[in-house]
């Protein structure tokens, strides 16, 4: 819990300082916070507009505690492009549709970045312990803010994702594991500086 402390507050001490312009292109365009969505119980992070605002990249430190699961520590990257913006209602707009990829890594004693060697035959495990390749759409709706105001917009969002294990597996096993199984649902909430 106390890393989980550590990066958030790391994370609020690299932001600038409300109603200020950003200073350095190391400076994130926005702070996200996530519940669910196969990179951890809560997350959090900082993120990019990328490609001239047509696409996102952020990363995330996410963590699923004892009771739910874990204990678990997962550090994501994400990359969205956004095909469609719809200006739903004066500073109200709406991605209906955004599409992306996301890597994982999750970290700790039971996870290693390959299988012990000599443990099983070799190839009898195709994939890594602790990393994922995701793909992944999400929908949001945004809310810009007026100038002024100490946020630019603040955005909610769904997001759908399925990785490569549960892929091949559904492919592999259609009979019995239906497309419900293998996708994971998360929601957050960006906030743009």
């Amino acid at each position: 819990m106390f890393r989980a402390a550590f990066f958030i507050l790391t994370l609020f001490l690299n932001v600038p300082l409300f109603g200020q312009e950003r200073s350095h292109w190391a400076v994130p365009d926005y702070f996200v916070i996530q519940h669910a969505g196969s990179i951890g119980f809560f997350s959090a992070g900082v993120g990019y507009d990328v490609f001239e605002s047509k696409g996102r990249f952020s990363t995330h430190f996410g963590t699923v505690p004892f009771n739910r699961g874990g204990t678990l520590n997962v550090l994501s990257a994400k990359l969205f492009y956004k095909p469609v913006t719809l200006t739903v209602w004066n500073r109200v707009k709406m991605n209906p549709v955004d599409v992306g990829i996301i890597g994982s890594y999750h970290y700790g004693d039971n996870f290693e970045t390959r299988w012990p060697e000599g443990v099983h035959p070799k190839g009898y495990y195709w994939w890594h312990p602790a990393l994922r390749a995701h793909i992944a759409m999400e929908s949001s709706v945004t809310y810009e803010c007026k100038k002024g105001h100490a946020f630019k917009s603040v955005a909610g969002y769904l997001e759908f994702n399925t990785n490569e294990l549960y892929l091949v597996s559904f492919i592999q096993n259609m009979r019995s594991v239906s497309a419900w199984d293998i996708i994971k649902i998360g929601a957050g909430a960006r906030i743009h500086f």
